[in-house]
């Protein structure tokens, strides 16, 4: 088997192992169905062209996500006329049904920085502080608090007052 062969086995098996994940780091950035497929075909690739960076010594999950979430926020500056767009239902979660809780929380998401979307996304990925700081160039501890400030600031947004 060629180097290239091998170059395109390992992207294809990368692609569809971390298919959802791209599906769901692009959700917050992108306003609609056609912008999140253009996303998630950008996140595909920017993994391409960054797989030669991909060596056997690093984790592969950590090295993706970092790639895709680069992606999203470069997406998400480069939409200068970017504003939150109220989704319907269906068009958030591609069809299938989503409590009223997690659109909640979603649209909260979308309106925060990119920054802090992404630092939530990843939590809300499962990765941990230590992945998370992989990801997004912080120490674990400075993931720590920054969650607890995002907490705090989304318990305010929710429980404040609707006029």
């Amino acid at each position: 088997m060629t180097s290239q062969a091998r170059s395109e086995a390992r992207f294809l098996a990368l692609i569809e192992e971390y298919a959802g994940m791209l599906a769901r780091i692009a959700a917050p950035y992108a306003q609609t169905p056609e912008d999140k497929a253009d996303l998630i075909q950008e996140m595909r690739l920017q993994l391409w062209r960054a797989l030669p960076s991909l060596d056997a010594d690093r984790n592969a999950r950590t090295w993706a996500y970092r790639v895709a979430l680069n992606t999203a926020i470069s997406w998400y500056r480069r939409a200068r006329t970017w504003r939150p767009v109220e989704h319907e239902m269906e068009s958030i979660a591609d069809g299938e049904e989503i409590s009223t809780e997690a659109l909640v929380l979603r649209q909260l998401i979308a309106g925060l920085d990119p920054v802090n979307r992404a630092l939530l996304t990843l939590h809300l990925e499962g990765l941990s502080n230590e992945e998370v700081g992989q990801v997004m160039g912080l120490t674990p501890q400075n993931v720590a608090t920054k969650l607890t400030r995002l907490r705090q600031q989304l318990r305010s947004l929710i429980n404040r007052p609707t006029l």
